[in-house]
């Protein structure tokens, strides 16, 4: 038996639940940094590693040794009676289930027998018995699910962000989270008018309050304003340190202490204006970033997210 999950937190509730076998946990942030199209799975590993390493969350060797060790669990799927994915209904674990569901479509699955969970709860928080209970509720994959996500984790990988926005308004009710998850990918493009996107514009909405640490900035630009949250802090830290630096750093942030929570942090005058839409970010700094296959480079970025049409538009 293997089971496949979003993380180390969800195999300590998964093996506190008493399941059998092995657990393995998908370590991956999917919604940044580059997810480009036909490579192959050992390639995107180590363009995965490279993306994480160089956002200073790991050394480049350790990361790699890492996802190849993930990989020969998952390669190694027909050792196996059966695998079971548990993921939950977030864009983390969305963007994780589509990427699996699509590894596994292309396999000859032999007698190995193919299961799912999905839900909205958060896994890390469930207890023994809500484990037991959502084990004994997974169901084999269906053709529909394996078909829907080819597709999603097809058009999430492409240059062109055209067929995943069209994706998002089809019914995607064979993986009942898939669409959801996937809109709230979009809402990371640059906004129309600050250049920001989703989870930096709530950031600034919060720091325009004043002078604040990263402790409080967190879960007061994420938890408090998004359900689900899909989010962690390093990441959030890591869009914070970007914001930073350029031509005109939009925010400062203070000497870095023991615990990188306490670090203090508060927007510039730059970072004012553009809060208050007197300035766009991507205009002022430019941009530097990959949503999957699409990547968004220099001061005229091509697509950005209109929150009044709630659709992604083209620029150029």
């Amino acid at each position: 038996m293997l089971h496949i999950t979003n993380g180390d937190t969800a195999v300590e509730t998964l093996a506190s639940g008493g399941v059998a076998g092995d657990i393995l946990p998908w370590r991956d942030v999917l919604h940044d940094g580059p997810v480009p199209a036909d490579v192959s799975l050992d390639e995107l590993s180590r363009v995965r590693a490279r993306f994480i390493a160089d956002c200073g969350w790991g050394e480049f060797e350790d990361v790699v040794a890492d996802f190849e060790s993930r990989d020969r669990t998952l390669t190694s799927f027909g050792d196996h009676g059966e695998v079971t994915l548990w993921f939950e209904h977030d864009l983390y674990d969305q963007l994780q289930l589509i990427q699996l569901l699509d590894y596994f479509a292309n396999q000859d699955l032999g007698s190995t027998r193919l299961s799912i969970v999905l839900t909205d709860s958060y896994l890390g928080t469930v207890s023994p018995a809500e484990v037991r209970s959502l084990w004994a509720s997974r169901t084999g994959v269906t053709p529909g699910q394996f078909g829907l996500a080819r597709e999603a984790w097809r058009t999430f990988r492409a240059p062109d962000p055209s067929d995943l926005q069209a994706l998002c308004h089809r019914d995607t009710n064979d993986l009942p989270y898939l669409g959801a998850a996937l809109r709230r990918h979009l809402e990371q493009f640059p906004w129309v008018g600050s250049g920001l996107s989703r989870i930096e514009a709530q950031a600034f909405a919060f720091l325009a309050k004043g002078r604040t640490t990263i402790r409080e900035a967190f879960p007061a630009s994420h938890h408090r304003v998004e359900d689900p949250i899909w989010l962690g802090d390093g990441v959030f830290v890591w869009y914070l340190e970007g914001l930073s630096t350029g031509r005109l750093p939009l925010l400062r942030l203070g000497p870095e202490p023991a615990d990188p929570l306490a670090r203090e942090v508060w927007l510039t005058e730059a970072g004012q204006a553009v809060a208050e839409g007197r300035a766009d970010r991507v205009t002022v700094n430019g941009l530097e970033r990959w949503l999957g296959g699409v990547r968004l480079s220099g001061t005229h970025v091509a697509w950005r997210w209109n929150p009044r049409s709630e659709r992604l538009e083209r620029t150029l």
